[in-house]
C-alpha cells in the first residue's frame, strides 16, 4: 500500500495495529526494528511536500517490542551492544513519528488479528515472544 493511500485510511479515523516489515531499515534508520508493533494514531504533514509522518503509539506493545528488538545501537566504546530501549532516543511516551514519502510503499503490515501477541502480553512470561511461541507450539503438539 502506498503512503498516500494509507494516509486516507488514517484521516478517516482508522487506527490500525501495524507490524514493521523486515526491510523497515530501508526507510527508517534510527528507531523501530523489524517486527516491532504499534498502533497508528494519526498523521501529520512532514516538512517536505513529498512525505507524511505517521504517529505510532507503541505503549500497548512494549513487552513484545523489547522481545524482538535488535542490539544495533553503539555503546560508549563504539560497539553495537544496545537496543533502542537502552538509548535516550526511545520516546518516554512510547510514541514515534515515522516519515514516509507519498509514493513509497509503507514498510509495515496492518495486523487485523494479533490474539497471540495479546495473550503473550497478558502472560507473566519473561522470555522473548518467539521463545514463548515455540513453547506454546511444543505444548500443543504433546
Amino acid at each position: 500500500m502506498k503512503s498516500y493511500e494509507f494516509k486516507k485510511l488514517i484521516m478517516s479515523g482508522y487506527r490500525p495495529v501495524v507490524k514493521m516489515k523486515e526491510d523497515v531499515y530501508l526507510y527508517i534508520e534510527e528507531s523501530v526494528d523489524p517486527f516491532m508493533m504499534g498502533r497508528v494514531i494519526g498523521v501529520e504533514d512532514a516538512n517536505y511536500s513529498d512525505s507524511y509522518g505517521y504517529i505510532l503509539d507503541m505503549s500497548e506493545f512494549v513487552k513484545y517490542n523489547k522481545s524482538v528488538t535488535i542490539t544495533r545501537w553503539k555503546d560508549d566504546l563504539g560497539f553495537g551492544t544496545k537496543t533502542w530501549f537502552d538509548t535516550n532516543h526511545y520516546p518516554e511516551d512510547h510514541k514515534e513519528t515515522l516519515y514516509f514519502k507519498l509514493e513509497n510503499d509503507i514498510p509495515f503490515e496492518i495486523v487485523d488479528n494479533y490474539d497471540l501477541v495479546k495473550e503473550y502480553l497478558d502472560s507473566e512470561e519473561s522470555a522473548p515472544y518467539m521463545t514463548w511461541l515455540e513453547n506454546l507450539v511444543i505444548k500443543l503438539r504433546n
